[in-house]
């Protein structure tokens, strides 16, 4: 894959992303941006991929295989995935 087609794909990632956000994670993510004067998106190579973090939290982990020569040719499957607490108790609300 040339570097253009990477960073294409990177920008459609991020922007498919940030546009499924609900408004209120959205809203969450800028004020926690403005607060610490950490602005843009971060991105973390990882073994298996990508990992980019906005506001705070991680945005999107992208597998290494959506960046192969030929992934251009398929589409972006996103599933948004909420934030995991480390007590499981918190899923349940106790």
């Amino acid at each position: 894959m040339t570097d253009l087609m990477f960073w294409a794909r990177v920008q459609h990632i991020l922007a498919e992303t940030l546009a499924a956000l609900p408004a209120d994670d959205r809203a969450e993510r800028i004020r926690w941006c403005r607060e610490n004067d950490a602005h843009g998106v971060r991105a973390f190579p990882e073994a298996d991929g990508i990992r980019f973090e906005w506001g705070g939290r991680v945005l999107a982990v992208v597998d290494r295989g959506v960046f192969a020569e030929d992934a251009y040719l398929r589409p972006l499957e996103l599933d948004m995935v909420r934030d995991v607490p480390d007590d499981p108790r918190e899923l349940a609300g106790e």
